[in-house]
């Protein structure tokens, strides 16, 4: 089995240090190298350190407005789905306060900008009920029914009546053929039996 490649949208609040590791991710043979240790221990493992060379900085997971596309192209002609983004890496600055919402205010392009409050403020959603259907849909990508409901698999036929409207029936089912087993119980011909023969009465001698 493959595994799900993940992937975020890494933003740096300080421009200098964004400069220098892009500076960095550009070179051929770069030894540079990017690490991100988040606590689990706090904020929902949300909150961490980011480490880039001699800079450590504070980083802190937050949930784009909406999911964004990531490709690929190795002819800058053909392009290749490689993921759903939905999570950014915010590198912020030393000192600075840590949010008090995991969800980030802006999207990734300048037309996203304030996104949150422009197109998604009016939108009211109970957590635990999205949370809810994600369990029953997980439920029924495994093959099985949700809580507290039956799954009943019927199948039907397009029928098209003497008035030429036409509409969905069920298939009426068949019953099934009824299978006779011999004495080894093994499939076979219903068994043959036998007639009673009739015996003649004894002859009585005449004294």
């Amino acid at each position: 089995m493959v595994d799900r490649e993940e992937q975020y949208v890494l933003r740096v609040q300080d421009k200098a240090v964004a400069a220098r590791i892009r500076k960095q991710l550009n070179q051929e043979h770069s030894k540079a190298k990017l690490d991100v240790r988040l606590d689990a221990s706090h904020s929902d493992g949300r909150t961490g350190q980011f480490s880039f060379g001699s800079e450590v900085l504070p980083v802190t997971l937050l949930d784009l407005p909406c999911v964004v596309e990531s490709y690929k192209t190795y002819d800058d002609s053909h392009l290749v789905k490689m993921c759903d983004v939905g999570q950014m890496l915010h590198v912020q600055t030393e000192g600075a306060s840590q949010p008090e919402h995991f969800e980030s205010i802006n999207g990734v392009t300048p037309a996203m900008r304030n996104a949150r409050k422009r197109h998604f403020n009016n939108a009211h959603v109970d957590h635990q009920e999205v949370q809810a259907v994600e369990d029953d849909l997980l439920q029924l990508a495994l093959g099985r029914a949700p809580q507290n409901m039956i799954i009943e698999d019927i199948e039907e036929e397009y029928k098209i009546d003497e008035h030429g409207n036409g509409s969905w029936q069920p298939v009426e089912k068949k019953a099934a053929p009824k299978v006779l087993l011999n004495v080894k119980g093994e499939p076979g011909n219903k068994p043959k039996r036998k007639k009673p023969v009739k015996k003649a009465p004894p002859e009585v001698e005449q004294l």
